[in-house]
């Protein structure tokens, strides 16, 4: 992010966190019971409660819906998330939320409920009871959200809710949203969310608001795959509470978790119990499932547990690295059908796309017109989209393994001239199943080299090898990263990681740093005599300077540890100096780290005797229903900025 986006982001926050400071300011303890859904103050999901309920700074999973509906920008894989639990005598709470990543934005759909036993009925003639039986309390919120990032640190969100409560025979309506905000600096998050803002209900003759809350978090991601997190609540109906709450990762495959909620340890009669409003919990994760549990005190009231289940499905949402990426081209097949039965200004697309080297059909391609519309080939490759009004139409068409491609239609209405267009398309040649092992150097408590304002080697790396393994993994080639999170790994670790995956490449990712600030230079590093490895780092080290235009200090013997004990040719790649101010902020540019790694995927065709060129190659005829080829028909291909 450049510094003029910083500022004007920083501006933005302080603006919204000084407007929600001043309307927080009726907050105290003389309006509790002033508000009514107080079901809607329980948190929802294991992991958020684990943590003290500090998650408004965090928000990275579906429950963002509940805490920051501006945390649901950041993901990019579709995401369920279900907790139900018992609380205290016949009461249950739960929560369902889903989330569904698009090209654009985000949206998000969940349910939150709760509901108590049965009571008897009580009148006036009989006090004692009617026998029969209501049952007490009902509660219900539907969530519908929407997220956007209007830049890559910065994303917004709202949530739209329709509320019942049901208290014995009375039930009442109410309709309400939620704003949220989500900033994300290098290793620090701030959060933002304004809670409940809506109508109120009615019961017994008398209105009651809904419980207004303004929520700020901040979350610190720390040394050792540490997360810190603080949370302040300004709820409207009560005194302000604070939540504080830590989590550590082990190997990426347990969390251990802890934290501190002030509204519960002030919760019990105005008292303080030693222990009260502690949490503890824990995560597995397990691939595409998430386990999450918790432990809660609440004083002489007892203690709760709760249990939430996640699960991740579906491929990740690429249109911020490899999506836009178009420079190194596609594979479809598109036939367009613009005559319609009668004179309407809509036609139908269709067409279908196949496998360049076998002509065999692509199943499950994904087809977007004008970047709102998707379809999916079926398995004979076959796709349709009908209802496509007049004019000048971007088609994309895109798979794992194939290079995506964009190009024009001109549909027309009243068409009388049926024609269509097939276009093969082009897999990634030798590239196709060559497994790659990425690694992004240092990571977690290991920053490695360090810019003027602290940007941290390490996070750069990983931004860099994430875009690597975009370009690689869309020609073809199976990629692994040693790490995919800011966590330490030693060179053990990342050795063992990829001699086990069997590479045919090892490309280390690296950013130096020197005490002299004016230098910036570029070298590329090999194991002595690597018949493979020697070319491979020449080739990559050649587009490197090409791209980047730094000083060139060629390629060099080394004899680190994950060159030399690497079971395949293997390199190093030092692009430039983070401690150079000017190259410092160029490196915090997404698009420069997207033009760092293309060069490196360029450099790695050159070694295997490729081109991008070779990669991109388009073929293809224009023929007319009968199958004549059609002379000077005009076909364009785009390519993304």
């Amino acid at each position: 992010m450049s510094w003029k986006e910083s500022i004007s982001s920083a501006i933005l926050i302080t603006l919204f966190v000084f407007i929600s400071l001043q309307t927080g300011s009726w907050a105290g303890e003389e309006k509790v019971g002033t508000t009514t859904a107080s079901f809607l103050k329980i948190g929802v999901g294991a992991k958020a409660t684990g943590m003290g309920e500090a998650f408004g700074g965090i928000a990275d999973n579906s429950t963002a819906i509940y805490w920051n509906p501006a945390g649901l920008g950041f993901l990019k894989t579709k995401e369920l998330s279900y907790r139900h639990n018992i609380w205290f005598q016949e009461t249950t709470h739960g929560f369902l939320g889903y989330a569904h990543p698009l090209q654009k934005f985000t949206l998000g759909v969940g349910i939150d409920y709760l509901t108590m036993g049965e009571i008897e009925e009580t009148t006036e003639v009989s006090p004692q009871g009617t026998g029969k039986k209501l049952r007490a309390k009902d509660d219900t919120a539907l969530f519908l959200s929407l997220s956007k990032r209007i830049k890559e640190a910065l994303s917004l969100g709202i949530n739209l809710k329709y509320i019942q409560q049901k208290i014995a025979d009375e039930r009442d309506a109410a309709y309400a949203a939620d704003l949220g905000l989500l900033y994300k600096f290098s290793r620090l998050n701030l959060g933002l969310t304004l809670q409940n803002l809506g109508t109120n209900m009615k019961f017994a003759d008398e209105e009651y608001s809904l419980p207004f809350n303004i929520k700020a978090g901040l979350a610190y991601k720390g040394i050792k795959n540490t997360t810190l997190a603080l949370d302040v609540n300004l709820p409207k109906d009560n005194k302000t509470s604070y939540h504080l709450g830590g989590e550590y990762w082990i190997g990426g495959l347990l969390a251990v978790r802890a934290g501190y909620n002030s509204h519960i340890s002030g919760n019990d009669l105005g008292k303080f119990n030693l222990g009260e409003g502690l949490s503890a919990g824990f995560g597995v994760n397990l691939k595409a499932v998430r386990l999450d549990a918790a432990y809660i005190s609440y004083g002489d009231l007892g203690d709760a547990y709760r249990i939430s289940l996640q699960t991740r499905f579906g491929g990740e949402k690429t249109e911020d690295r490899a999506g836009n990426e178009s420079e190194i081209g596609s594979s479809d097949g598109i036939m367009v059908d613009t005559t319609p039965p009668y004179p309407i200004k809509f036609a139908l697309v269709s067409g279908f796309v196949q496998d360049n080297l076998d002509s065999q059909p692509i199943k499950e391609a994904v087809v977007v017109l004008d970047d709102e519309r998707i379809a999916y080939t079926n398995q004979d490759g076959f796709f349709s989209l009908s209802d496509v009004p007049s004019g000048r139409h971007g088609l994309s068409v895109r798979s794992n393994g194939y290079i995506p491609v964009k190009i024009n239609l001109d549909v027309k209405d009243r068409e009388s001239e049926r024609k269509g267009l097939r276009l093969l398309p082009v897999a990634g040649g030798v590239l196709k199943g060559q497994v790659f092992v990425v690694d992004p150097e240092f990571g977690g408590g290991e920053s490695g080299a360090i810019g003027p304002t602290g940007m941290r080697a390490s996070d750069v790396n990983l931004v860099v090898a994430g875009y690597l393994k975009d370009y690689l993994v869309m020609v073809g080639a199976k990629v692994f990263l040693t790490r995919e999170s800011d966590v330490t790994t030693t060179p053990l670790e990342r050795v063992k990681l990829a001699n086990a995956v069997g590479p045919d490449r090892f490309i280390s990712i690296g950013h130096g740093g020197v005490s002299y600030p004016a230098l910036n230079f570029t070298y590329t590093a090999h194991y002595p005599n690597s018949r493979l490895g020697v070319p491979l780092a020449k080739a990559v080290q050649a587009h490197l300077v090409k791209a980047l235009g730094h000083e060139d200090r060629g390629n060099k013997d080394s004899s680190a540890y994950c060159l030399v004990q690497m079971a395949c040719p293997a390199i190093y790649t030092h692009a430039s100096l983070i401690t150079n101010q000017e190259e410092e902020t160029r490196l915090s540019s997404p698009a420069y780290n997207r033009k760092e790694a293309y060069s490196i995927y360029n450099g790695i065709l050159a070694g295997y005797g490729l081109t991008s060129e070779d990669t991109a190659s388009l073929s293809g005829k224009v023929l007319d229903e009968n199958g004549r080829p059609v002379a000077n028909a005009l076909v364009t291909v785009l390519r993304a900025a």
